[in-house]
């Protein structure tokens, strides 16, 4: 199909026909290969800013361990990080797909089949992942710590509790679901298919 042609009704219909459902099992460690990935790329800058303040050579366990205002730029710099890999790379180089999931075969499409823009991904990655499921992956971690270093304490413990439920929750919904969609996908209007 041409690149400028719109998909019409019957072409959605098509597409969305031949998808094939992608795996709980295989969704699943894509997932935690993504989620390792994205925390081992935020990491190396996160471990150089600590290693040149510190002097230590050891993986900071919380950004509370930095000095000062750089725990919250460590922060910030592990959330574009992560950001970037979720929603830059499956948009702009692999048509759908992280790393983890170019290896294992799957992507992310529209609900009707079609390619994932950027506005479902960042509704997916950003309000769903990170701010809604707020457990899944380490950019919820640094926004909540951030949190912290900026004395909010309450907060902090409420999203705490939040990152434990929410994901919970949209597991048991996507073990019931027949498309196998998460509260992150629902939201971006998103759905993980075989490639």
């Amino acid at each position: 199909m041409a690149k400028n042609k719109k998909m019409t009704l019957k072409d959605k219909l098509m597409a969305y026909t031949q998808i094939k459902k992608v795996s709980k099992v295989k969704r699943a460690i894509a997932f935690f290969a993504d989620w390792y990935i994205s925390t081992l790329l935020a990491g190396i800058p996160l471990l150089y800013m600590y290693s040149v303040q510190s002097g230590s050579t050891e993986v900071p366990a919380s950004l509370t361990q930095f000095s000062g205002n750089l725990g919250i730029i460590a922060g910030l710099v592990g959330i574009v990080i992560i950001t970037l890999y979720y929603v830059v790379v499956p948009l702009k180089f692999n048509k759908g797909q992280t790393l983890a999931k170019s290896i294992l075969g799957v992507k992310i499409v529209q609900n009707d089949g079609s390619e994932v823009t950027a506005k479902n991904l960042i509704k997916r990655e950003v309000v769903g992942v990170m701010l809604i499921e707020a457990g899944l992956v380490s950019s919820s971690k640094y926004l909540r710590e951030m949190l912290l270093i900026a004395g909010m304490d309450s907060i902090y413990r409420i999203l705490a509790i939040v990152a434990i439920v929410i994901p919970f929750i949209s597991i048991v919904i996507m073990m019931f679901n027949k498309e196998s969609k998460m509260i992150h996908d629902i939201i971006g209007g998103t759905k993980v298919v075989n490639a």
